[in-house]
């Protein structure tokens, strides 16, 4: 559907203008509250490859426009984070538990620390001149990942119905006629 294609490239857009403009106007550590990789993060989770495509594209490319630093390259970060993230969701956390989404978020900031130290010493190696990413401590930005990822398996628990069991009361009562308990 075109409609939450756009939805999500709109929100995308929000993402990378916070990251490029909004966090890196806080101090100290509150500069590394970033929305753009966990958008990302949460869209490969519970969303369609496409979804979570196009919301690594746009919010990376948004927020790489505006920073300073050249080597980030965060559409290259957040497609691979992305990536490793659906396979892993897919594949080995198949349960969208509270545990395996906080796991899985705390996973992708570990996985976007390491693309981007590889990526930044990459460039340090070849001769580059390179104004580095400021970002906050490690163990404050996988805190803050899995304070959004439980956030938002609580939102969804709450706002759906895609957590119920397959059977329930009422629905069981419907099919069956009238169940007398």
């Amino acid at each position: 559907m075109w409609s939450r294609r756009l939805l999500v490239a709109g929100l995308a857009v929000l993402a990378g203008l916070w990251d490029a403009c909004v966090a890196s106007w806080f101090p100290g550590s509150w500069a590394g509250l970033q929305v753009g990789l966990l958008f990302t993060v949460m869209l490969a989770i519970f969303s369609s490859p496409e979804r979570w495509m196009i919301g690594a594209i746009v919010s990376g490319s948004v927020a790489s426009t505006f920073l300073s630093s050249n080597g980030g390259l965060m559409p290259l970060r957040f497609f691979a984070v992305g990536f490793v993230i659906s396979y892993l969701s897919q594949r080995l956390f198949t349960n969208r538990s509270l545990m395996s989404v906080v796991a899985l978020s705390g996973c992708a900031t570990l996985i976007d620390r390491s693309v981007l130290w590889f990526m930044e010493h990459v460039q340090i190696w070849s001769g580059r001149s390179l104004t580095f990413e400021s970002h906050a401590t490690l163990g404050f930005a996988v805190i803050w990942s899995c304070i959004v990822g439980a956030t938002v398996f609580f939102l969804f628990v709450l706002f759906s119905k895609r957590f119920l069991p397959l059977i329930t009361i009422g629905r069981a009562s419907k099919r069956m006629g009238r169940v007398r308990l």
